[in-house]
């Protein structure tokens, strides 16, 4: 069965893989309008009526996409051996077969009707590989999903100047426009929380170091604000590189 491929609209686009084109379309003039800084993209599997074994051919065309996440070159081109991030530990595949193998096994048993490879960017070319894992993982809780399979590109293990992070997400609800914006949204309200606290924190430090009086409490109003929104959060937004 083709990969069917989301562009930030839910629109479905038939392809053997690739980029998804915004130029052109009505999603380009959206993505002109929105004032988002958080890239999504994405496509996804589902699994096929055909062959002896499809969900042993699913979970082997997931652990080839993975096999990928975790031993892309780095920007030096040399090929390196990335650690996976699930939601209970960390793992590297390449010097931990058995663990590969459990978790091909868990993918070829898997229920959920979507396996989704997700590639998630705040556009804060800064990030340590640390800050993406952290800034991920709480947009993918603000989403309700808790059954992935994380690989960081960033720092030394990047490829690119842009940071980010390569998720697999199983799921039983196909991820629709509604869900990607409210991913982009999410990364965005995360990145602005991190930034005010970082400030309050290092005001403070100054303020304490200089024995002056404790701040009033305004900006910490300010992040009380994020926090709550952060508390909102629900969805996602896709294309793929």
């Amino acid at each position: 069965m083709p990969k069917v491929i989301d562009d930030v609209l839910g629109g479905r686009l038939r392809s053997r893989g690739g980029k998804v084109s915004l130029s052109g379309s009505r999603s380009a003039a959206v993505a002109r309008r929105s004032p988002l800084k958080t890239v999504v993209k994405g496509r996804y599997r589902t699994l096929s009526s055909k062959g002896p074994n499809p969900a042993r051919g699913r979970a082997s065309g997931v652990m080839r996409n993975i096999d990928y996440m975790t031993t892309r070159p780095d920007s030096s081109r040399q090929r390196i051996s990335r650690d996976m991030i699930l939601p209970d530990r960390t793992i590297n595949l390449q010097s931990d077969p058995e663990s590969r193998k459990a978790i091909e096994d868990e993918l070829t048993n898997a229920k959920e009707k979507y396996i989704y490879h997700l590639i998630l960017s705040s556009g804060d070319k800064t990030m340590s590989p640390r800050d993406v894992e952290l800034w991920a993982k709480a947009v993918l809780q603000a989403q309700g999903l808790d059954k992935y399979y994380m690989v960081i590109h960033a720092g030394e293990q990047g490829h690119t100047s842009h940071p980010h992070a390569h998720v697999i997400v199983r799921t039983d609800a196909r991820l629709g426009k509604e869900d990607f914006f409210n991913m982009r949204r999410a990364g965005d309200v995360e990145q602005r929380f991190d930034r005010r606290l970082f400030r309050l924190l290092e005001e403070d430090w100054k303020q304490r170091s200089t024995e002056k009086p404790a701040s009033s409490g305004v900006g910490l109003r300010e992040v009380d604000a994020d926090e709550e929104e952060r508390g909102k959060r629900r969805g996602i937004d896709i294309q793929l590189d």
